[in-house]
């Protein structure tokens, strides 16, 4: 199946974003840590990580997560339009430590990189052992089986801005390094669609993609889409539609899992990491 549809990759601090529901539900992860029932959504902030890569005109903001040492690398994924091979240099990648206070780390090599050609948008890449020393997170664990299935209660966390007009440029790059990470899980923070496809999505043809009705933002690019009973992650977050609201939330659960095309015009994107398992096994990460 092919679907055309207008989407955002919310990997920049414009005023785009998705709400499904009577509310945009993300919460702060200083009011989420250790304070909610799930334990899962704890380890979602721990090994969630701000992304700022350096473009011409300024910085790009996005999100990546941990998913731990495998073999001798500290390995991390984000989307290619996040940061793309040439930018791993001058990317500035951002994570909690134990004392709760921020560190900054530089991308050491990408591991690789998939995008337009490759039908995707993923980067996975490493960062310095010695620079990577006292991260909060142990790693998120990635389902290698994950199959999708409609209603599946999902978590996700990144650094999403809902708005983003700057008076000026020196303004904006202080607001897009702000470590000002929120969490989604509300009731409709699910899994939407009955399977994954085929899309085309503008410029970017992609394999392997789901849609859920969690509440995005741009920045949000490059989140972990986390199952929050098992606490494996299952997609990649890499764009939202252009249609910013869900006018009704009761046709949302009236339509879910369904092949009804709202559930693409109005809804946010996944790539399934399961689809990717090859190339993550070719680089040592299993």
């Amino acid at each position: 199946m092919k679907l055309f549809f207008a989407f955002i990759l919310c990997s920049q601090a414009f005023a785009h974003y998705v709400q499904v529901g009577d509310s945009y539900s993300k919460f702060d992860y200083k009011d989420v840590y250790r304070s909610e029932s799930n334990q899962h959504l704890d380890s979602l902030i721990e090994n969630t990580v701000l992304i700022n890569s350096s473009r011409r005109g300024g910085v790009s903001r996005g999100t990546g997560f941990y998913i731990g040492k495998h073999g001798d690398n500290h390995v991390f994924v984000t989307n290619a339009h996040v940061m793309s091979e040439s930018e791993c240099s001058e990317a500035d990648v951002s994570f909690l430590v134990k004392s709760m206070v921020r560190r900054t780390a530089r991308c050491e090599k990408v591991l690789f990189s998939r995008f337009v050609k490759e039908k995707s948008d993923i980067t996975v890449f490493t960062v310095k052992e010695s620079m990577v020393d006292g991260i909060l997170g142990s790693g998120l664990e990635i389902d290698w089986n994950f199959k999708v299935e409609p209603g599946v209660k999902v978590a996700q966390a990144g650094f999403g801005l809902k708005t983003g007009t700057f008076a000026n440029s020196r303004m904006a790059e202080v607001r897009l390094k702000r470590f000002n990470m929120e969490v989604s899980f509300d009731s409709d923070c699910v899994i939407s669609s009955k399977k994954d496809t085929l899309y085309f999505l503008a410029n970017l043809n992609a394999e392997g993609v789901f849609s859920t009705g969690c509440d995005m933002a741009s920045g949000d690019s490059g989140s972990a889409l986390m199952d929050r009973e098992s606490g494996k992650v299952l997609g990649l977050v890499f764009a939202t539609s252009d249609n910013k609201f869900w006018t009704s939330s009761e046709m949302f659960w009236e339509i879910i899992g369904s092949d009804n095309k709202r559930l693409w015009q109005n809804g946010s994107y996944a790539i399934s990491l399961a689809s990717l398992k090859e190339f993550f096994l070719e680089h040592g990460v299993r």
